[in-house]
């Protein structure tokens, strides 16, 4: 059999209406819910024993959602947990630390002051050493893809640049009103995480520098097409037999 799991209900809802087209023995399980919810999703379908010969996935860290406290092998040990002995996790893994700077999107003409601001407080989100989202690397994934239980591990690295559009969404992410100001909803310890914005704010512009950053992102990124680099980790290991 094959399961699938995606956390957006729309897609969910399209691939099920595609996957009911199929005759039955080769339709897929659509399952619609986040990575921590999948135990809990198959145990509505009574399939809490269900174990896997591969796993495939995209982006499976990021959707994981790992807490400070938490080590990089710990985030996989349940998606580990699903294989079978011998079976295979194959996945592709951005990269966080190394994604696309949104300082380099924009022109700043003569604020060169305030885009060096601006980027060294960009920056200083990457370089942050607490925070397991970016304070790895691949030689780090692979480290712990290993402690977490497999073997044989595999991964290679590639640069890819893309063309992707700036949505008003987008920029409604990075730079919340309630950002612009002045509060933080997502302060550091009640759980969630800042936005771009807010990660300016605290990294030492002045609400007034980041109401002009807000400012300048909107005219000149809101519905516009730009190159956006990124760095992918492409891994396959295997769980001992």
């Amino acid at each position: 059999g094959i399961w699938a799991l995606t956390a957006d209900a729309t897609a969910g809802e399209a691939l099920r209406q595609q996957a009911a087209r199929l005759p039955e023995v080769e339709r897929p399980v659509v399952l619609i819910g986040e990575l921590p919810e999948l135990d809990y999703l198959l145990s509505l379908r009574g399939e809490e024993g269900v174990r896997f010969d591969r796993i495939l996935g995209r982006n499976p860290f990021t959707a994981l959602r790992p807490q400070r406290s938490q080590k990089t092998s710990e985030v996989f040990r349940p998606l580990i947990a699903r294989l079978l002995p011998d079976g295979r996790l194959v996945l592709t893994q951005v990269i966080p630390r190394h994604t696309q700077r949104l300082y380099e999107l924009v022109s700043w003409g003569r604020a060169t002051a305030l885009r060096d601001k601006v980027a060294a407080a960009e920056e200083a989100i990457y370089a942050d050493a607490a925070d397991p989202l970016v304070n790895w690397d691949a030689d780090d994934l692979r480290a712990a893809l290993a402690a977490a239980g497999l073997v044989d591990v595999r991964l290679s690295v590639e640069e890819q640049t893309e063309e992707r559009r700036i949505t008003a969404g987008h920029l409604e992410r990075w730079f919340p009103i309630s950002a612009a100001e002045g509060s933080h909803p997502g302060a550091e310890g009640t759980g969630a995480r800042l936005s771009y914005g807010e990660r300016l704010l605290t990294g030492g512009l002045t609400v007034a520098e980041g109401g002009k950053v807000a400012k300048l992102f909107r005219e000149q990124l809101t519905e516009q097409t730009v190159s956006w680099r990124s760095r992918l980790a492409f891994v396959v290991g295997a769980k001992e037999r």
